[in-house]
């Protein structure tokens, strides 16, 4: 199963850099395509996005 997301979609996060916000709901044992172009399962969402608000990782641990 694979989710497919549109920069408009990242429920207004920034998007800069190809750094993606995503919230912890869709972390799920998915794949994720954003913009048609990236691809990240759970364990690289962990490992690879921070927060915008923040700019740290603990939403994803």
């Amino acid at each position: 199963m694979s989710i497919k997301i549109e920069q408009k979609q990242l429920y207004g996060a920034l998007i800069s850099r190809e750094i993606h916000y995503i919230k912890s709901a869709i972390l799920k044992d998915v794949s994720v395509e954003i913009s048609g172009k990236l691809f990240f399962n759970k364990m690289l969402l962990k490992t690879s996005l921070m927060c915008d608000n923040c700019f740290t990782r603990k939403h994803f641990d």
